[in-house]
């Protein structure tokens, strides 16, 4: 329901879209995150129970990002990577690829299955594979490259039997083949965010994933993404640096020079 609504709210620039997307967040963090941070499947009268599966995780991983590009808010991007990274340590199978739907800490069942099949909504499986394919994108972490290469490795072996019962896994592994651009953003300016919000929503244009870096954010984002680090601010206004399969383009100072 996060990522709808930060879908609604990118297509159409409503702030009520955005509020509703922000209010659910806030509900999660204080409701259904434990001490330990183990994600919580339901809340009632005051009370949290039930250990998150795989799609809890995935899920609300994936929301985060959708958040974070229609934000550029570095909260929602540090608090991706940490549930990813979570998600990562308690259901990830690193012999073989593919995660468990139940975490290593949780109840000690019979068996320990791996959910893999889309349906009505993607598994947590295809999901997953998702969110590792957007932070490595974002971030160019090789810690995110490694995990997606097992899981993508993983879906592409188990989707050959019957590839229409993975179809957001074939998404996922679409994205990995044929990349999206990236855009670095490199900003003195205050109110940068809001600049390029306004730019992407009269332009239609999603299909472009943006780290924008400012003086407040940069010591938080390059350690989520330490490449950042060696883009250096320029004396006033943005450069903007479109990247391709890991190349970067000469940096301009006008977004409408690259688009």
């Amino acid at each position: 329901m996060i990522s709808a609504l930060a879908s609604a709210y990118s297509a159409f620039g409503e702030e009520k879209y955005l509020d509703a997307a922000k209010k659910a967040y806030q509900f999660i963090e204080k409701n259904l995150a434990d001490k330990n941070d183990r994600l919580m499947v339901r809340w009632r009268d005051g009370e949290a129970a039930g250990n998150g599966t795989i799609d809890d995780y995935a899920f609300y991983a994936w929301a985060l990002t959708e958040m974070y590009q229609v934000t550029f808010n570095i909260e929602y991007l540090n608090r991706a990577c940490e549930i990813s990274k979570i998600m990562c340590d308690r259901f990830f199978d690193e012999e073989s690829g593919g995660f468990y739907l139940y975490s290593d800490d949780g109840e000690q069942l019979i068996s320990r299955p791996k959910e893999l099949f889309d349906n009505a909504i993607p598994s947590g499986n295809s999901a997953a594979a998702y969110v590792l394919q957007k932070l490595f994108s974002l971030t160019a972490e090789n810690f995110w490259r490694e995990k997606l290469d097992k899981q993508t490795s993983f879906l592409a072996s188990e989707s050959k039997a019957y590839s229409m019962g993975f179809s957001f896994s074939l998404y996922a592994m679409m994205n990995v083949l044929y990349s999206q651009e990236n855009l670095v953003c490199v900003s003195a300016e205050s109110d940068i965010e809001k600049k390029i919000l306004s730019y992407l929503q009269e332009h239609k244009k999603s299909d472009v994933d943006i780290i924008i870096k400012t003086p407040k954010n940069a010591s938080e984002l390059e350690k989520l993404a330490p490449f950042t680090s060696e883009y250096p601010f320029p004396e006033n206004g943005t450069m903007y640096y479109l990247c391709r399969n890991g190349v970067c383009l000469a940096p301009v100072n006008d977004i409408e020079d690259l688009f």
